[in-house]
């Protein structure tokens, strides 16, 4: 199968692409790392379709990295390894990829987590996983610190298996940025640098929630900033035109309060724009009149196309 994203396509690997990316890796190390992973991976084809391995490539072919899943383990677990080659680090295609083939992953019957492990002086690939919604177990394992992912998924919603799927999860600049190409959060930032604030914010807000279909596709998002003891700012709520009125956004916002640390403790607040007021009063929000602002910012009205 093909997974494809934004910038890129995780294509089956067979020995002879596996081979040529390893051989294009400038790291000792990592080449030792993928061929032993090239090994397991083209070893066991056929087991529970896990030890299956993807390359990971620009939409014009160029080979940057790898991506395989061995399992299952105990409790319904998986475990991801991934890697890019150290020319092409730091773009973001390690998120992007990461966070594509564990959305398959937890589509599987039988999936009820991700597991990744990674050394612990690896604070680029934490990172990743941290992006990706991973969090830390507090445990060790051969090769360093641990994380996991859960599947988290809440029914509502009409898809091609009767639910729309709710968890915490990063999502990339490009595929949010085609998100709201359907969605009516298009229109509601500043032309004045949009590429390079998008990353910013899908990278930094401390609640990302995304609802997907049972195809994967992303129809609804929450991203939130929060202390997670007295106070929630959702900066974005939004659900694709052809999900609206299924109750998805009201699903959104009750999952981002009860991480945040629940009504009783948290307080949520917002700015909306004036056409999603009466969905906010059917949530029980009212207006504050103690909102004060400092805004300076360069405003140039635009729509994303």
């Amino acid at each position: 199968m093909t997974i494809e994203t934004p910038r890129l396509r995780l294509s089956p690997a067979s020995r002879e692409t596996m081979e040529g990316m390893i051989a294009s890796e400038a790291d000792p190390d990592l080449r030792a790392a993928y061929g032993e992973m090239l090994e397991g991976c083209l070893r066991h084809p056929d087991e529970w379709e896990w030890y299956a391995a993807w390359t990971i490539a620009l939409r014009d072919g160029t080979g940057v990295g790898d991506l395989c899943f061995k399992g299952p383990c105990a409790g319904g677990a998986v475990e991801i390894g991934y890697g890019i080659l150290e020319a092409y680090r730091g773009r973001g295609y390690a998120a992007e990829a990461v966070g594509a083939a564990v959305r398959w992953a937890l589509a599987r019957p039988g999936v009820d987590r991700v597991e990744a492990e990674t050394e612990p002086g690896n604070l680029a690939s934490q990172r990743v996983l941290e992006k990706c919604g991973f969090r830390p177990t507090g445990g060790l394992g051969k090769e360093g610190p641990r994380f996991f992912l859960p599947a988290q998924e809440t029914g509502g919603g009409a898809a091609a298996d009767g639910r729309v799927r709710i968890r915490e999860e990063r999502v990339s600049a490009g595929e949010y940025v085609d998100f709201l190409k359907r969605s009516d959060l298009g229109s509601q930032y500043p032309k004045e640098r949009f590429e390079e604030r998008i990353e910013r914010l899908v990278g930094s807000a401390s609640i990302s929630l995304t609802a997907r279909d049972g195809q994967g596709a992303l129809v609804g998002v929450l991203f939130g900033l929060t202390d997670y003891a007295y106070w929630l700012f959702v900066t974005d709520l939004g659900v694709d035109r052809a999900y609206e009125r299924q109750g998805i956004g009201r699903k959104l916002m009750q999952t981002a309060h009860r991480l945040a640390g629940g009504e009783k403790d948290v307080a949520v607040y917002l700015v909306a724009n004036e056409n999603a007021v009466p969905f906010y009063e059917k949530l029980g929000m009212k207006k504050a009149g103690d909102v004060m602002q400092y805004n300076h910012v360069e405003w140039t009205e635009f729509t994303v196309q």
